[in-house]
């Protein structure tokens, strides 16, 4: 069991000072279009700093770099799809924020987590609501995988 609180979705906050193996960090939103593994705007990049900053302040944790998408597409292109976008962050954090490569593992998961289910997004009302719920699945998550002394 995790010393620190968790938020309501299982996150632990960026300010803890003890992260363990299996904390998935909160992070600003990183945007995707559909079918997309290009970072859309400027908005990306102020993101992709937040986690640039929490690596070099934690130095110890190696982390996974997970994407996700939403249900729309094949399975197997939506794996594909998640992977390069969980390597376009990685890549973006070593390239242009020099973090250390060693700390930073991607996996992509494709549709199989979903945070809002197709059930729940088939019931919502307005198509603008059901792209929302949508978009909150094309995700980007860290996880400490390690430790390191």
């Amino acid at each position: 069991m995790n010393a620190h609180a968790q938020n309501r979705d299982g996150y632990v906050g960026l300010n803890e000072s003890n992260y363990q193996v299996g904390d998935k960090i909160e992070l600003p939103a990183i945007v995707f279009s559909t079918c997309c593994q290009v970072l859309t705007d400027e908005q990306f990049l102020d993101s992709v700093q937040v986690i640039a900053d929490f690596l070099k302040e934690h130095p110890q944790l190696k982390v996974e770099i997970a994407a996700f998408t939403d249900s729309r597409g094949t399975a197997d292109k939506n794996v594909i799809l998640s992977q390069k976008r969980a390597e376009a962050v990685r890549n973006t954090l070593v390239e242009n924020f020099n973090c250390n490569p060693v700390q930073i593992v991607t996996k992509g998961y494709g549709e199989d987590v979903p945070l809002i289910t197709d059930a729940e997004i088939k019931a919502l009302e307005t198509k603008e609501e059901k792209e929302n719920r949508h978009q909150k699945n094309r995700r980007v998550e860290l996880k400490v995988l390690e430790v390191l002394d």
